[in-house]
């Protein structure tokens, strides 16, 4: 499988676990999805705790992109 991370736009998603600190458990599921405009590269996305009480946090960012540079 290539690693396209962030140079393709997609959607991830991930499931899996959670450990707090004191070892128990907590099920956890995220989606991050990650766009390409012309101006910036977009990365936005949730990742969801399932304890009690639940707990979401939610993330986005952009990223800027370099000048392009004339051939040498």
């Amino acid at each position: 499988m290539a690693h396209t991370f962030l140079f393709q736009p997609a959607v991830w998603t991930a499931q899996g676990t959670l450990w707090r600190a004191d070892g128990e458990p907590l099920e956890a599921i995220g989606r991050t999805e990650i766009a390409h405009r012309a101006e910036c590269w977009l990365l936005s996305g949730t990742l969801k705790v399932l304890g009690s009480p639940p707990a979401e946090f939610v993330h986005a960012y952009g990223s800027s992109l370099p000048a392009p540079t004339a051939p040498a």
